[in-house]
């Protein structure tokens, strides 16, 4: 209906807004927060490293993380103390 709806409105060029419900769980900042809280509760495990890091909200370019996060898995780095041996 929708789709239908912006078909219509812009082939008669008439201007519309047509509000829809976001997830607020997909925000970047939501994620980031909820993963920084998530790295205090269970400690620097890979998923939630990772979960953090990927919101793009800590300054770290999507390039150099790929190569990071293939450097952790090649090496199996699962934790704070792994983190520590090798850096």
């Amino acid at each position: 209906m929708r789709k239908s709806l912006e078909r219509i409105f812009f082939e008669y060029d008439i201007p519309f807004f047509i509000d829809k419900k976001k997830d607020i769980m997909a925000h970047p900042l939501v994620e980031l927060i909820r993963s920084a809280l998530e790295i205090i509760n269970r400690g620097y495990t890979y998923e939630t490293v990772f979960r953090y890091v990927k919101t793009q909200l800590v300054g770290v370019e999507l390039q150099d993380l790929d190569i990071l996060e293939n450097y952790v898995l090649a090496y199996g780095i699962k934790g704070r103390k792994k983190m520590g041996e090798f850096f």
